[in-house]
């Protein structure tokens, strides 16, 4: 009798540490892939960069916001690339910057996007930026109001750095 017991307890434990593991890569997998900071689990939304028009093509340059109030502000990842960008689970009143200058300088093309409503309410789904010059008429002017700085009409692939600032909600 006491040999099951000893098999059984050698069981349970192996299981337990099996999932012990898979639940710690799981949490280093979604820590990797939101690039979340170690540890950290809270993750309040994302926005993400595309090539294309309208959300389209590949994206790049993700920000995860992991704290509320966020701010941020440096040049893209990905040099005069993006076209369009896409606003996840944030609060309205998130203000995002994308500038032609490297340095988001206000002397070339330049843009401030801000959103009107909560992103990811209810069967909305995220906010798409449609493209960052004026006169889109796919943009949604009920989520998100669009400032274009115009200079020589060269923002959309062309965004060299960016400002991100999002309320505390």
């Amino acid at each position: 009798m006491s040999g099951i017991r000893l098999l059984c307890s050698a069981v349970i434990s192996t299981a337990v540490l099996m999932a012990g593991s898979a639940g710690a890569k799981n949490l280093a997998d979604t820590e990797k892939n939101t690039k979340a900071a170690p540890g950290n689990r809270e993750v309040y939304g994302f926005i993400r960069f595309y090539e294309g028009k309208s959300g389209t093509q590949d994206t790049f340059c993700p920000v995860t916001v992991t704290t509320l109030p966020y701010h941020s502000k440096e040049k893209m990842c990905k040099n005069d690339e993006a076209q369009s960008l896409r606003v996840e689970s944030l609060p309205a009143g998130t203000r995002i910057w994308v500038f032609d200058n490297s340095n988001c300088d206000t002397g070339d093309d330049w843009a401030l996007i801000t959103t009107l409503k909560r992103a990811n309410v209810g069967n909305e789904g995220p906010i798409t930026i449609w493209h960052f010059e004026e006169g889109s008429p796919s943009s949604d002017p009920t989520r998100y109001a669009i400032e274009y700085h115009y200079q020589d009409g060269n923002l959309d692939g062309k965004v060299s750095c960016r400002i991100i600032d999002v309320p505390a909600g």
